[in-house]
């Protein structure tokens, strides 16, 4: 929240508008000091800090305005471009644009309790587009992992080839470095098949909470002002919890298979 206020601090200072106005000012205070009696060329500087003012308030007061420098404050940290798998990216862009979409409509509304808590919706929103952001980059890393996909094609071929050696030896020592050997690929084997599980429930998850995404959008289009303490409301806050630690679950799950597969 105080990042979002300071870039929009920044961008309703820098807008054409704001640097009209200092350029404007500053032209006056110079070269036109005293168009009459009794003016002060530093009258300029107090009238254009007062239409600094104005700009900057009218900027913070606009729902567009707002909405446009948030949207590009989460492109900017959570930039999709990072993300090279197209299935991935396009979660990820889905989660932004629900995120501003949920921010045009809290704007919309009138101050009140029922805009705070939606604020605070939105905050929590935030933190899914967080993991799923960070989800969104471990999934692109694993498509993109050469040595991961041929080890998922070598290994179990592997195997079955240590199998038929074992069989086939009748050299005790080398039969048991034979079934060591086996023992160490069926372990990088079952990490592989658990890395593999792990990636189809983090896809799994993505989904669905692009899905519980959608629902809070709809959900705060429907939402009366009356419901600010109805059972509704509540529900919809613990599930964005319970969503939030399923997401944490899902990247520290994928960051201890993919660790592990990684050693071995």
């Amino acid at each position: 929240r105080d990042r979002a206020w300071r870039a929009m601090l920044i961008n309703a200072f820098f807008r054409w508008e704001s640097a009209a106005t200092i350029a404007l000012t500053v032209l006056l205070a110079f070269f036109l000091p005293k168009p009459f009696p009794g003016w002060q060329w530093w009258f300029w500087l107090i009238g254009g800090a007062l239409a600094e003012a104005a700009v900057i308030y009218s900027s913070l007061s606009d729902p567009e305005f707002r909405s446009r420098v948030v949207k590009d404050m989460l492109r900017q940290e959570f930039n999709p471009v990072e993300i090279h798998d197209d299935t991935y990216r396009g979660y990820l862009e889905q989660a932004i644009e629900y995120r501003e979409r949920i921010e045009e409509a809290i704007a919309r509304r009138r101050r009140g309790v029922m805009q705070d808590h939606f604020l605070e919706t939105a905050r929590q929103v935030d933190d899914w587009i967080r993991n799923i952001y960070e989800i969104a980059r471990r999934l692109d890393q694993f498509s993109g992992d050469d040595l991961i996909r041929r080890d998922a094609d070598a290994v179990p071929e592997r195997i079955d080839e240590l199998r038929e050696q074992i069989d086939r030896e009748r050299n005790p020592r080398v039969r048991a470095q034979l079934e060591d050997m086996l023992h160490a690929k069926e372990v990088q084997l079952a990490n592989l098949e658990q890395l593999e599980g792990g990636v189809q429930r983090a896809e799994l998850q993505l989904e669905h909470t692009l899905t519980a995404m959608g629902t809070i959008y709809s959900q705060l289009l429907l939402v009366n002002t009356k419901d600010v303490d109805s059972s509704r409301v509540r529900r919809l806050r613990e599930d964005m919890a319970d969503e939030v630690r399923d997401l944490q679950d899902v990247l520290d799950s994928m960051d201890e298979v993919y660790e592990t597969t990684s050693i071995v």
